[in-house]
């Protein structure tokens, strides 16, 4: 039994986590390769959720490259330092990257407060709710082929597109009159 390979041996005790991401369209690559121990230590660590290296667990935190050492293990450091790309992320407003824009503040949105880390059932792992102190609040995400949009009680519909960005703030300012 303790010599299962991959996900199968965390499986074993972690049954309900099994159900919980097979259920979920969207998943993380590691969840895909079965790769717990990619982000997991099996073994016990100093941080929480067992994890190899520190992940903030809050909600809001200013940016800090060593909050987020996990993640770039395998994600590039640029997909939040760099302010403009046409590369490293469909999320943007033209060339103005919109991961910057969340989590470069003094109260920074941690990955926590839009995405799922296992697997989602929204495009992009967009959680369908995200914790808000004792609130969940409902995030309405919809995908379009250059952009898409995202409505939460934490702000008003916001509209994004890579390919035509002066048109949605167009739009947006007819709708105001």
């Amino acid at each position: 039994q303790w010599r299962r390979e991959g996900s199968k041996l965390c499986f074993g005790c972690h049954e309900n986590k099994k159900e919980e991401f097979g259920n979920k369209k969207y998943k993380h690559g590691p969840v895909i390769q079965g790769d717990c121990v990619a982000c997991h230590n099996p073994h016990g660590s100093a941080n929480p959720k067992i994890l190899w290296k520190y992940f903030p667990q809050e909600f809001y935190t200013p940016f800090a490259v060593e909050k987020y050492e996990l993640c770039f293990g395998c994600h590039q450091k640029t997909l939040v330092l760099d302010k403009y790309t046409s590369t490293l992320t469909d999320f943007r407003r033209g060339n103005e990257n919109l991961h910057f824009l969340h989590v470069n503040r003094e109260k920074g949105r941690t990955c926590l407060a839009c995405h799922e880390v296992h697997a989602g059932s929204q495009a992009r792992k967009i959680r369908l709710s995200t914790p808000f102190g004792e609130w969940k609040i409902p995030i309405k995400f919809t995908m379009t082929s250059t952009g898409g949009s995202c409505a939460a009680s934490c702000h008003v519909e916001k509209k994004y597109d890579r390919k035509n960005p002066f048109k949605l703030e167009i739009d947006v300012q007819e709708e105001k009159l």
